[in-house]
């Protein structure tokens, strides 16, 4: 896998969630693009997702199985439930709605 995006320290979910939705709120073009889009953005920004921070990396905490786990939560998975999180914040803010925690 490149290493292209990878910053090099891993995150928790919360705090890719939390650095997902500032660099959305920093890009105009980007935050309309995936508050138009909902799941079919799923795709490319799961690559993204699961690029950027590492989720594919054989080190990512957030992929391997916790105790009692029979096997380790897919990269995949990992970005899709980060997206929907990103995706319920942003969905809540356009319609006025508190704020899910982070």
């Amino acid at each position: 896998m490149r290493e292209a995006g990878w910053h090099g320290k891993h995150l928790t979910e919360d705090e890719i969630v939390a650095d997902l939705l500032a660099r959305l709120r920093a890009d105009p073009k980007a935050l309309k693009s995936w508050m138009n889009c909902g799941p079919a953005i799923h795709f490319t920004a799961g690559m993204m997702v699961r690029n950027h921070y590492g989720l594919w990396r054989e080190d990512c905490p957030l992929t391997k199985p916790a105790d009692g786990e029979w096997l380790a939560p897919d990269a995949d998975d990992v970005s899709a439930r980060i997206i929907k999180r990103v995706l319920e914040v942003l969905a809540d803010e356009a319609t006025g709605k508190p704020k899910k925690a982070c």
